[in-house]
Order: C-alpha cells, then structure tokens, then sequence
C-alpha cells in the first residue's frame, strides 16, 4: 500500500468534501470548529478515520471528533514528520 507522506488543511478539506459531502464554503474559517460543528456525525468520524488511515497510514484516535479541524490537520501531519525521521 502507497500511502502520502504530506498532509495538509488542504488534505483534509478535500476528504471532508470528496468523501463525506461537506459543503466546501462551510470548511472555509471553520478550521478552528469541531466536525460536529460542520454536520460530521459519528459514522462521519468513522468514514474520515478510514480515509485517512488508507490514504496516509496514520490512526486517528478515537476523540478525534472533539478535535478541532486544525488539529486533525496537525495530528496527520505531525504523525507523518514522525514516520519520515524515523
């Protein structure tokens, strides 16, 4: 499996957009809501922890629905940065 090795809030809106049909003017400013706060709802968070699994290789936590946009994109990304230093 070939996996990505950078993520970023662009990464991130295009699944939101690509795989759970968020309004892409809805993501724009909203990087510091929730998913929730964006309609994202439990099998939402399940869809975004496969893609993201598959399409990057990294595990999102369970508590990644109390994480902030941003701070999903700073998980990945710093989970990726791990990954290559290692």
């Amino acid at each position: 499996m070939t996996t990505a090795t950078q993520f970023d809030a662009e990464s991130l809106k295009a699944i939101l957009i690509e795989n759970l049909g968020v309004d892409d003017d809805a993501i724009d400013g909203a990087w510091g809501s929730r998913p929730a706060e964006l309609g994202i709802d439990s099998i939402g968070i399940l869809e975004l922890q496969a893609v993201v699994k598959e399409q990057y290789g990294v595990e999102l936590p369970e508590t990644t629905n109390e994480q902030s946009l941003s701070g999903i994109v700073e998980l990945v990304s710093t989970s990726l940065k791990e990954r290559e230093s290692a």
